[in-house]
């Protein structure tokens, strides 16, 4: 999806926008306003033909920066934090599973 005529212009500016978001995530997303700026280059990245699935995870981890730099809630979430605690590790591997398997079947199909 592109709001944008040209298809040269729209493949040089998802990538500069793509590397834009990245400097941003490294750099400035623990600032006061970082959550909001990382959420403003997901959506000009969907419009300029980012596709739908990266500018989907900026903005839940725009969401999830909101967060940052808060204290910890009292005793009525830490029944649910040790439970997300306990599941950890398996959330990334089912994201990499997921990333090759849409890989294989790319390739395959």
């Amino acid at each position: 999806m592109t709001v944008l005529p040209n298809l040269l212009v729209t493949g040089i500016l998802g990538l500069l926008l793509s590397l834009l978001i990245i400097v941003w995530s490294v750099a400035f997303l623990g600032r006061p306003n970082g959550a909001g700026g990382l959420a403003a280059l997901s959506v000009v990245l969907l419009l300029v033909g980012g596709g739908f699935f990266p500018p989907l995870f900026g903005l839940i981890g725009a969401a999830a920066a909101t967060q940052i730099n808060r204290p910890r809630p009292a005793n009525g979430s830490s029944n649910l934090l040790r439970f997300a605690s306990r599941l950890w590790p398996w959330p990334l591997v089912l994201l990499v599973a997921w990333g090759l398997g849409q890989f294989l079947v790319g390739i395959f199909l």
